[in-house]
């Protein structure tokens, strides 16, 4: 009978004691909820390991130095000037520099002088290192 209503453009028609089936799950917030505590722990997880992967060691001389998004070369050389180190080399952008010092403080220095962020060139040194120009052979 239902299949004879759709054929002819009707509606179906629902008997008075039937009534078509709802779904009801919980509320959204509630799921987000539950997951909180994981969400959590993932993002402490993830922030200890890129800074345990990122703080420069006590025994290293080199280190990457970054200052202000923007910043002339000129600003971040003299931002290791004023820290009591030397420039090796420019990065990339002109606000990246690979720096170095026997200055037991030189990281804290730098911080203290302007500097962003001091990380440990290890792993990272190939990411911030200048552009060649040219074809290489």
């Amino acid at each position: 009978m239902v299949r004879s209503e759709k054929l002819q453009g009707k509606e179906p028609s629902f008997p008075s004691d039937r009534r078509p089936l709802r779904v009801t799950g919980g509320r959204r917030d509630g799921r987000i909820r539950d997951a909180l505590p994981a969400i959590v722990l993932l993002a402490a997880g993830l922030s200890a390991l890129v800074i345990a992967n990122l703080w420069p060691l006590g025994d290293s001389r080199q280190y990457i130095v970054v200052t202000a998004p923007g910043s002339p070369l000129a600003h971040s050389f003299s931002v290791v000037a004023m820290a009591g180190g030397g420039v090796i080399e420019a990065g990339r952008f002109s606000n990246i520099v690979i720096a170095a010092s026997t200055r037991p403080d030189f990281p804290q220095t730098l911080r203290k002088a302007g500097a962003w962020f001091v990380l440990s060139p290890g792993r990272l040194r190939g990411c911030f290192e200048g552009g060649t120009q040219g074809g290489g052979a």
